[in-house]
């Protein structure tokens, strides 16, 4: 396995020192002498999923960022994503979530690893840097799990194994739940809030094993003030465009299973529109892009905004978008159709129609 340390992160924290006054300079050293310090890997994933202690309840608050990728092969990323990396770092959040497309894959021939190294300087580095733990779910141009990209699928493996194992070990905080299948489909727990990974890259139902795996880890005996799923595809499609682009979810049946076991918040990505949703009295949030192509709502004629979301649960659970080029004030809700028509029957009514207290205002 190569290491995430040695081959992105020690020449940025280098390339920082020529900039940084005396203090912060005095910092960083500190900071890369922990860096260098020789460590064992284990390598080897738990077989089983464990039963963690739930973390006493805390407040917590996360963003998500989704489908940074720009053309197919690219190396770099738009400026747009280094403002919105620095403003997440300045409003420090307990953890950062990628719903997928990370890189521009999906395509035979290109230079994957390359595009992770990009990847990991623009966004991984800085957030982890900053003390952020990153977690991933895989997208359709990272991992696609449609045959013919394996290759790519293992390479998305080792590039996440590898910084699983240099940082997030060091996040004491965090518990891992089930850690086996990562970084496809884990689970793990942090302040109290369970939090499940999908491995959600094709528009069909999950296979049996993963919902097996997902409904053993829903149903687990130990109390969680919240539980979160988070996937590439939603289950519930929100944009013109990718009306078919979705989790397949006969009768229902596996989202009543998901809600009767407690979980409260579904969050995606693909869709490149930013919607607050409720079905059935359950959060769906979709994530506009930071990357290319943003689309319109279903019933909408104005095409979602870059942006980042964040969730706050310190008092139920409260979400906003912020869009570039400040990341400062949250798009308005007013902006949003007020529901949209899902093919799974009813609706996805916007959060602030059926809730109250919705919205966390703006970021200083």
């Amino acid at each position: 396995m190569r290491s995430f340390k040695n081959l992105v992160f020690l020449p940025v924290i280098l390339s920082t020192l020529v900039s940084c006054n005396q203090e912060d300079l005095s910092k960083i050293k500190e900071q890369l002498k922990e860096e260098l310090k020789e460590e064992v890997v284990d390598d080897t994933a738990p077989t089983t999923p464990t039963t963690p202690l739930p973390t006493e309840s805390e407040d917590l608050k996360i963003v998500i960022i989704s489908d940074l990728n720009g053309s197919y092969g690219s190396v770099d990323y738009n400026s747009r994503i280094d403002v919105a990396i620095s403003k997440i770092n300045e409003v420090r959040p307990d953890l950062v979530l990628v719903t997928g497309d990370m890189v521009a894959g999906q395509k035979k021939g290109l230079n994957y690893e390359a595009m992770w190294d990009g990847f990991h300087r623009t966004v991984t580095v800085p957030l982890s840097m900053a003390g952020i733990p990153v977690f991933v779910t895989p997208g359709n141009h990272d991992a696609s799990a449609y045959s013919g990209f394996e290759q790519e699928r293992a390479i998305y493996k080792r590039e996440w194994e590898s910084y699983q194992s240099d940082y997030i070990q060091d996040y004491d905080q965090i518990t891992k739940v089930d850690m086996s299948n990562y970084p496809f489909y884990y689970s793990f727990a942090f302040k109290g809030t369970l939090f499940i990974s999908l491995d959600g890259t094709k528009t069909s139902e999950l296979d049996s094993t993963q919902k097996a795996w997902l409904l053993s880890q829903v149903k687990t005996p130990v109390e969680y003030k919240n539980k979160v799923v988070f996937s590439h595809l939603p289950f519930h499609p929100v944009a013109q465009g990718r009306e078919n682009d979705y989790i397949r979810d006969a009768s229902n049946s596996l989202y009543k299973e998901l809600k009767s076991s407690g979980v409260n918040l579904f969050l995606s990505g693909h869709h490149h529109s930013y919607y607050p949703g409720v079905y059935d009295g359950t959060r769906f949030v979709s994530q506009s892009c930071l990357g290319s192509g943003p689309r319109k709502l279903i019933s909408s004629s104005s095409t979602s905004k870059y942006s980042f979301t964040m969730v706050d649960f310190s008092d139920g659970i409260k979400v906003d978008a912020y869009d570039y080029p400040s990341f400062k004030k949250p798009v308005p809700r007013s902006s949003l159709p007020s529901k949209i028509k899902s093919p799974k029957g009813g609706y996805l009514n916007r959060d602030d129609t059926v809730f109250s207290n919705v919205s966390i205002g703006n970021l200083e």
